[in-house]
């Protein structure tokens, strides 16, 4: 009763937290009922994103993507908490230095290459640049 009440859920889902926790959501018992037997997430940009859109063929009725793109993208809540994540948010949080090397190591995710024009020099430039970007 509480995990029917708590639908539609709204995965927020910060980057290199745990992109496969989208199949414990799946999997929830009722959930999605349409889901393909033996599917499972591996957490590779290019599923999370092809996924996205089948997850309202699988799972009706049972996600939130208000002010977000598709199923486990790593948009934030910003204006949408009270409409469409209160009462209804799932998130999947690591020890934020571990985010931080994970996401060093693939490819400097975050990293705002656009405004540097080049890669961070160093592991300790990049942690000081992203630092705290899961919680703002």
């Amino acid at each position: 009763a509480r995990l029917q009440a708590s639908r539609p859920v709204a995965w927020i889902h910060p980057p290199k937290c745990g992109s496969t926790f989208g199949n414990v959501l799946m999997y929830l018992p009722g959930m999605c009922p349409f889901l393909p037997p033996g599917y499972l997430l591996d957490g590779h940009q290019h599923e999370m994103s092809s996924v996205g859109h089948k997850t309202d063929l699988w799972c009706p009725g049972s996600f939130s993507y208000e002010g977000r793109t598709n199923f486990g993208d790593h948009y934030g809540v910003g204006g949408v908490y009270k409409s469409s994540v209160e009462g209804h948010g799932f998130i999947m949080l690591r020890q934020p230095e571990q985010r931080i090397m994970s996401a060093w190591f693939h490819d400097q995710k975050s990293w705002p290459f656009d405004y540097f024009g080049r890669p961070a020099k160093n592991l300790l430039e990049y942690a000081h640049i992203v630092s705290g970007c899961a919680v703002k």
